[in-house]
């Protein structure tokens, strides 16, 4: 017997869809000012915003250990392995090298936009948790895709006290094969030792950021 589709599932991949024909309408036309963007899945993302969800390529059908599952994935310490190197240039053209600035450091790598509107929603909840964990944990941004200005002008109004690489061809989420390719924003934890942790697919709320790195800062390895 064939099950009727959940209604979150069906707004989920609504939401999806419309999320991933606004970046490659990004990609044709980089030159377009970026408030048009803004306002085109801002009004997707206010029909959307109560579901709390990310868009994934493939739609919410995975397991729960599946890239497109929406969530908080924990991986025990057995089962880490080492994050890939990410590096590239600041939204300042600095270079950076996530594997140096983390050393010794639990690592927090967002990936985000400033066309996303969920990205937005967590805005806050980064900035918190980045200065009230500082002496423990790094934060880096990732800016998926995105115009320059427009990310300079999000990081200031959202009070961001960290830094994010520019990612504007998406090559390094790419290499972030643990998390969703088409959807954002997404988080992946890395531990002291620069292993994978951790991942949430989704906004990030209060609870889920404190309470993976309350455990994550508290391990001695």
């Amino acid at each position: 017997m064939n099950r009727a589709e959940s209604p979150r599932r069906t707004t989920e991949r609504q939401y999806c869809a419309e999320m991933n024909r606004h970046r490659t309408a990004a990609r044709s036309a980089p030159r377009r000012p970026a408030r048009c963007a803004v306002a085109a899945v801002a009004v997707v993302a206010v029909a959307t915003v109560a579901a709390l969800t990310a868009c994934s390529g493939r739609g919410s059908s995975g397991t729960i250990d599946s890239v497109d599952h929406v969530g908080v994935m924990r991986y025990p310490p057995a089962a880490r392995v080492q994050a890939p190197s990410i590096s590239g240039p600041n939204l300042a053209g600095e270079p950076v090298d996530v594997r140096a600035a983390g050393a010794g450091k639990v690592v927090v790598l967002n990936v985000w936009a400033s066309w996303c509107a969920p990205c937005r929603s967590e805005s806050p909840v980064l900035a918190a948790a980045a200065n009230a964990f500082s002496a423990n944990v790094v934060f880096i941004g990732i800016d998926e895709e995105d115009q320059a200005s427009a990310a300079e002008s999000f990081v200031a109004s959202n009070h961001l006290p960290y830094q994010s690489l520019a990612d504007s061809d998406g090559a390094l989420l790419r290499k972030l094969t643990m998390l969703p390719q088409a959807g954002i924003p997404s988080t992946l934890f890395l531990d002291r030792s620069g292993r994978v942790a951790a991942r949430v697919v989704g906004p990030l709320t209060t609870k889920s950021l404190t309470t993976v790195l309350q455990q994550l800062v508290s391990e001695t390895t």
